[in-house]
């Protein structure tokens, strides 16, 4: 079974239950729902490796009023002088990063979909009754359960964009996006305290904090 084969055999097993919750099948490997301002995406991914075929679900909450005004910082910050790039980058190369970056339409997302374990669930138990969303098969019949399990993933897709959309979440769990939500309410003591939250976390990581200062500072000019 070649890719093209095993994204329609799932495709047609999900399609149903998506139906039942208002999502549509919008390209080849997406299903989408709209809901406000707000976009739901779960997308089947499937890579040909030497093991076999690779399978990855991922969810995108998408919201083009938030990632529009988080872009529009982002421009700002890696044009920026105090940015540095490897000296073995091209221009060609630093377009790109800077396209990619500054389009992206994602303001949350799922790929580690142990996420739904529950607390008291062993990960051999989760991974037991749910390992679908990050398998290598030759043949989708290889997978045990695979369509009990796809169906499951439904489930637990629509459960994840009730959770996540809203500000409180997003807030709580995100970063850029987080900031730019505090400064669009006016919450300038919160995104202060937010601000210092991520910049500790990063350090602590031993990772490079001059982006996430220089959004900072872009986005308290902002109006």
């Amino acid at each position: 079974m070649d890719k093209k084969g095993i994204i329609n055999k799932i495709v047609e097993t999900v399609k149903p239950n998506f139906e039942k919750i208002g999502f549509s099948f919008k390209s080849s490997n997406k299903f989408e729902k709209k809901n406000g301002n707000s976009l739901y995406v779960y997308e089947i991914d499937v890579t040909k490796s030497r093991t076999g075929h690779s399978l990855h679900l991922k969810l995108h909450l998408q919201n083009k009023e938030i990632s529009s005004g988080v872009n529009e910082i982002l421009k700002k910050v890696l044009k920026d002088p105090l940015i540095k790039y490897p000296n073995n980058f091209t221009s060609k190369i630093i377009e790109d990063i800077f396209k990619d970056r500054t389009s992206n339409k994602n303001i949350c997302g799922l790929t580690d979909w142990r996420f739904f374990k529950k607390d008291e669930q062993s990960l051999e138990d989760f991974n037991k009754n749910f390992s679908i969303w990050f398998s290598t098969f030759e043949k989708l019949e290889d997978k045990n359960n695979w369509e009990v399990e796809l169906i499951k993933s439904v489930n637990y897709a629509e459960n994840w964009f009730c959770l996540v959309d809203n500000d409180t979440y997003l807030i709580e769990h995100t970063d850029y996006v987080s900031m730019y939500l505090l400064k669009r309410k006016k919450d300038m003591q919160k995104l202060e305290i937010k601000y210092d939250e991520i910049c500790n976390r990063k350090k602590s990581q031993t990772q490079d904090t001059i982006e996430l200062e220089l959004f900072y500072k872009y986005l308290l000019k902002e109006v």
